[in-house]
């Protein structure tokens, strides 16, 4: 088995690749890992990354730009979904791991999770990034349920 490090989590350098595209610069492969921009300081990274991404996604026509992703053709809107939900499971991966919590709007949460169910087909269940989906807990949040969904334990 392979170790995971937070670093394999790439929301910094895959914020980094989709701010440059959102810019027009051609995506890189997101099939392995993401070259290392975040170095020895991850918080001054992130802070410079996240100004980055959301000014690049506010630019005007951001969200009807159309990107080709390994799974499939998308405009700038889907992408952002796509990203929102990948940084909410890596938030609540790397929250478990620690011993905290993830505090999202439920209402985001909401959102994130119809989606996920639009978008989770079987060939994306990988066992890695998401698995067979779990049974929620009677009277789950909408967290809980994505978490299940995606197939991560909750208990």
């Amino acid at each position: 088995m392979t170790e995971t490090t937070v670093l394999d989590l790439h929301d910094v350098d895959g914020a980094a690749m989709f701010a440059d595209a959102f810019g027009g610069a051609p995506l890189h492969d997101i099939s392995g890992r993401m070259p290392d921009i975040v170095g020895d300081e991850p918080m001054p990274a992130f802070a410079v990354v996240a100004g980055r991404f959301g000014a690049a996604t506010q630019q005007l026509g951001a969200m009807d730009q159309i990107f080709a992703l390994p799974w499939g053709t998308m405009t700038g809107r889907t992408v952002l979904r796509f990203i929102a939900f990948d940084l909410l499971m890596h938030s609540w991966d790397l929250a478990t791991t620690l011993g905290t919590d993830v505090d999202v709007p439920e209402d985001t949460v909401v959102e994130i999770e119809a989606f996920a169910h639009l978008v989770l087909d079987p060939w994306e269940r990988d066992g890695i990034n998401f698995t067979v989906a779990l049974p929620a807990a009677d009277g789950a949040g909408p967290l809980e349920r994505l978490v299940a969904f995606s197939g991560r334990d909750v208990t």
